[in-house]
């Protein structure tokens, strides 16, 4: 997924691996990192999670004397959300794999992380997401064009990627049959038996994340691009607020951008 999405935003500041390159890496002096440490410490946006009945304030005045000497100012993150190109970017390569793997990105029409956010976690979800959607029950199992074939939403950037693992033979069908199956979702053709299993699916595992203390420290650091955090409770009262329409409108924003093929060259180091 990671070269698909080298292709996929070459031009933008997502693109770029968060460790640099090896080159840039291998050319560091201990003064410059020493220098992108302090950077950090005065720039980064820094969350503290506490799951406990303990009370807070001795935490709390322990990191602020930590941090009471750096001269802390934030940089705002802003995350550019990019429609779709007129014609999808295709890039393949070879390598000595048994299998080929097959990585589709598609651009939503979110403008922000929370944009139309609901909805367009629905329409994903019934797309490529549990054993009722339609990469799962259509593109795998029905068609047999796939070994795994599923869709992901990462709404901080507004894409969503398909991945799936093929035979080179079938790249063309599975490509084909992924963006109709799309084109369904989109024309609102879709039972309501898989609406509500969807919406079940992605409740329950919303709600999971109040099990243990772990989940309830990684639900909340996960929001720390968001303006206002929710509760897990939250979360999934507004994912059951979800109608069909809604899941329509949201679905026929998705376009796709690229199509990234790991060919394979029938043997495997």
């Amino acid at each position: 997924m990671l070269r698909c999405e080298e292709a996929m935003f070459a031009d933008e500041a997502y693109g770029i691996n968060r460790f640099g390159t090896v080159e840039d890496v291998k050319a560091l002096t201990p003064e410059e990192v020493y220098a992108a440490w302090r950077e950090v410490l005065e720039t980064a946006t820094v969350q503290v999670t506490m799951v406990s009945s303990m009370d807070p304030q001795p935490v709390i005045d322990l990191l602020s004397s930590r941090f009471a000497d750096i001269d802390r100012h934030p940089v705002e993150i802003k995350t550019q959300f990019v429609s779709g190109l007129p014609k999808p970017e295709y890039v393949s390569e070879t390598m000595p794999l048994k299998q080929g793997k097959l990585v589709m990105g598609f651009r939503t029409g979110m403008r922000s992380e929370d944009d139309m956010m609901p909805a367009m976690k629905v329409a994903v979800d019934i797309f490529g997401g549990g054993t009722y959607s339609k990469l799962f029950s259509v593109v795998r199992e029905k068609m047999s064009l796939c070994y795994y074939c599923s869709a992901g939403l990462f709404n901080s950037k507004g894409i969503v990627m398909v991945q799936s693992g093929i035979e080179d033979a079938n790249e063309e069908k599975a490509k084909n049959e992924i963006v109709h199956q799309l084109a369904l979702t989109a024309n609102g053709e879709f039972s309501d038996e898989d609406f509500s299993a969807s919406i079940k699916s992605l409740t329950d595992s919303i709600l999971s994340n109040s099990d243990t203390p772990e989940e309830i420290s990684a639900w909340y650091a996960s929001q720390i691009l968001r303006r206002d955090m929710k509760t897990p409770e939250e979360y999934a009262d507004e994912i059951k607020k979800v109608d069909r329409a809604d899941v329509v409108r949201a679905a026929k924003t998705i376009m796709l951008d690229t199509i990234f093929m790991l060919k394979s060259s029938g043997e495997e180091e």
